[in-house]
This record gives structure tokens, C-alpha cells and sequence, in this order.
């Protein structure tokens, strides 16, 4: 969500977004920050990137600076931290102009490689494969119930026609 700053020669459009919010790791989280700077003098802007578990938690908090002359994405990513699979909050607040400070969150989640699309497909499989085999058995076992009958009840007819 955009967030509109303003001093009398600054003013901030800025944006906050994931490149996505379902990762394996935090390696692959990726954080963007537009700014669209419609002021008159560059702007150094002051970034702090706080990783919050479930509980709102800080567990990684990490720093970044830019500097905004006319339109500016900063791209930020995350390395040399481990999390564990679960849900987390990437909070990112910016400070400029000494004094204006604006907020964004945006949730993701870490899954486990057990969650990967493979395992998941292998975890479907193997039970679809089980009702799928016991069906084809339950089916030959039908088939050969119904021709024995069949058979029978032929046998008894063609003796009593004798």
C-alpha cells in the first residue's frame, strides 16, 4: 500500500512489496521499495527491515540506506539467518527528513521442503495408487465370483437337460 510522506520540499509516494510470499527459504525473499520522489532535493532515507515471527516477535532485524533524487527501487534480500517453516511478517520502516517515518508489513511463509510440490504430488500418489490397486484387485476377484457362478449355474442347466 502506497503511503504519501510530505515536508515542504519532499514528497514521498512510497511502496512496500514481496517478490513472494510463499518461499522454502529466506534466501528467496526478495523486498521492494518504490519511491517516487516529487520533491525539489535528494533524500537520504534510512531503512530498517524487522523480521517478526507469529507471536510479533523480532527474530532478524537488518538496516538499509538510499538516497531519492527522483524515482528510486530498492531492492532488498535476506541472507545468514535461518528460520524455520512457519509463518512470519517482513516489517519495513523508512525514516527521512529526520523526523518523517513511515510503516508497511507484508506476511510470507517459510515451507518445508516436505510442502515442495514433488512431495506433496508423492504424498497424493502413493495413497491414490494404494485405493487404485486395491480396486483393480477387488475388481478380478468380482469378475472371477461372477464367471465361477456363471459356470455353476451353465453346468447345473446343461445336466438337467440330460
Amino acid at each position: 500500500m502506497p503511503v504519501l510522506a510530505t515536508s515542504e520540499e519532499q514528497l514521498f509516494n512510497i511502496s512496500f512489496e514481496l517478490s513472494d510470499v510463499y518461499i522454502y527459504s529466506i534466501e528467496d525473499l526478495t523486498a521492494r521499495v518504490n519511491f517516487t520522489d516529487f520533491g525539489t532535493v535528494a533524500t537520504p532515507v534510512n531503512m530498517t527491515f524487522d523480521i517478526l515471527n507469529s507471536s510479533d516477535k523480532i527474530v532478524d532485524s537488518q538496516k538499509g540506506d538510499t538516497v531519492v533524487k527522483t524515482n528510486s527501487i530498492f531492492n532488498k534480500t535476506f541472507s545468514g539467518i535461518t528460520l524455520k517453516p512457519g509463518f512470519y511478517t517482513l516489517r519495513l520502516t523508512t525514516l527521512y527528513n529526520a523526523d518523517v517515518e513511515n510503516q508497511f508489513r507484508q506476511s510470507f511463509e517459510i515451507r518445508s521442503q516436505e510442502g515442495s510440490y514433488l512431495a506433496s504430488l508423492s504424498d497424493v500418489a502413493i495413497p491414490i495408487g494404494i485405493i487404485a490397486t486395491g480396486l483393480i484387485i477387488s475388481t478380478f476377484i468380482i469378475l472371477f465370483v461372477m464367471g465361477k457362478r456363471r459356470k455353476n449355474k451353465k453346468d447345473g442347466q446343461d445336466g438337467a437337460e440330460i
